[in-house]
């Protein structure tokens, strides 16, 4: 009973395995965070330059909004990226 195993397992032992070294891990693309907080004012105008100005910064670092949140004066801003050891794999 024990020898018998999942069906088709000789086979794909036999073919070398799934997936190879980073691609069959959790860890295949590590990732790094940046939180940034946004200080609303009261003017409508200046808070979307402000956050324009902020993603587009972080569009030229190779950075994307992963989460936004706000509360009633302040917008938190987390933004993502590949890291860079992820880059030179590609």
């Amino acid at each position: 009973m024990l020898n018998q195993g999942m069906p088709g397992y000789r086979q794909i032992c036999q073919r070398g395995g799934g997936q190879h070294a980073a691609e069959g891990t959790n860890f295949a693309i590590m990732k790094e965070y940046q939180a940034v907080v946004l200080k609303l004012s009261r003017r409508a105008h200046d808070d979307e330059d402000a956050l324009t100005d902020l993603l587009n910064e972080r569009s030229r670092g190779g950075w994307e909004p992963a989460l936004l949140a706000q509360d009633g004066a302040r917008m938190t801003v987390v933004f993502q990226r590949a890291s860079p050891a992820s880059r030179k794999e590609k």
